[in-house]
């Protein structure tokens, strides 16, 4: 259905990062931009509390004839939630997106993490980053490609019909629709942007491994296995891992970055075909388990399968984000 349709648009999973909760955020600028240039030279980027400041009292040389007409009262400034890199984000449509997230989260019966207004907030100010990215780089994304996409999701979804019971659904206005798909388009420019390094091939080695929970024993097995025995036969003799012991070991081909246990990575890439570690000790769960690792084949430029270089695009925008994001001057004006 529809709904599965606009939720794979998202660039990366919600899960991972708050990302695809922003709208209202164009309009929210016009506004603003227009209240900017409104503005007196010289007055605060943020204004006080409104209400006209009495105009000048005329001197006594002025006369009724040479004085000049009151000035007009100066646009008050909206209130803001937050400003990035002097880019505001107002307060009405963050309080707007609160809203939002509040009523999804209900009607999918999920009860709201603490603190998840920092989640909203985050959301919104990680694509301000990312339209500044867009703006530095010269990406636009037209109205007319936008509607091209809708076009595009209205046929997948099967008619104009499940696309306004989407919206419903989703406690958006067709307008609010129309600025969140602008802003994940343009999202999706930035990351293919920031990740078109990202090779295809790398550098993989086969390893296979022993876990067991007894030091004693792994040394034993470790002096063993240098003396010759064979390493599979001592996996499915000893090893107490359920995944890998059924299958000698065998880790397969993994790439730097990939696999869950690091130290067992890390003594992997320090060898060469045929070598064997020392014993390894992990800390899992509380408890230290120990680990003896052989590497099998090392492939200096092994082409990564789909889920491998899905995990490495996301890294990579991800460390992108994190590190715009340390670097951006950033305010906040909401708890």
């Amino acid at each position: 259905n529809v709904l599965c349709i606009m939720s794979n648009k998202s660039h990366f999973n919600p899960a991972v990062r708050p990302l695809g909760l922003w709208i209202g955020l164009l309009m929210g600028l016009f506004f603003l931009a227009a209240c900017a240039d409104a503005a007196p030279t010289g007055s605060p980027t943020i204004a006080l509390p409104t209400g006209a400041a009495p105009a000048p009292a005329a001197t006594t040389a002025e006369t009724a004839e040479t004085a000049a007409p009151p000035a007009p009262s100066p646009t008050p400034t909206p209130a803001l939630a937050a400003l990035v890199n002097q880019q505001p984000i107002t307060l009405e449509e963050y309080e707007r997106e609160l809203v939002r997230y509040e009523q999804t989260q209900a009607e999918l019966n999920v009860p709201l993490e603490e603190n998840y207004q920092n989640r909203v907030l985050l959301a919104l100010v990680e694509q301000v980053i990312i339209q500044q990215a867009a703006a530095a780089n010269q990406i636009i994304i037209t109205p007319e490609m936008v509607q091209a996409r809708i076009t595009q999701l209205i046929q997948e979804a099967g008619g104009q019909e499940n696309f306004q019971a989407w919206l419903q659904i989703s406690h958006l206005s067709f307008e609010e629709f129309f600025e969140r798909l602008a802003d994940e388009m343009l999202t999706e420019q930035v990351v293919s942007l920031v990740t078109a390094g990202v090779p295809h091939a790398v550098e993989q080695v086969r390893a296979r491994h022993i876990e067991v929970a007894d030091p004693v024993l792994a040394q034993s097995l470790l002096e063993q296995l240098r003396a010759g025995a064979d390493f599979a036969t001592m996996v499915q003799a000893h090893s107490t891992n359920p995944s890998t012991a059924p299958i000698g070991g065998d880790l397969g081909f993994f790439a730097e970055g990939s696999l869950f246990v690091p130290e067992i990575e890390a003594a992997a890439f320090g060898l060469q075909p045929g070598e064997i570690s020392e014993v390894i000790p992990v800390v899992s769960n509380g408890a230290t388990v120990y680990h003896i690792v052989q590497v099998l084949e090392r492939d200096p430029a092994r082409p990564l399968d789909g889920n491998q270089r899905a995990q490495l695009l996301q890294e990579t925008f991800e460390l992108w984000l994190t590190n715009q994001l340390s670097s951006a001057e950033i305010v906040r004006f909401v708890e």
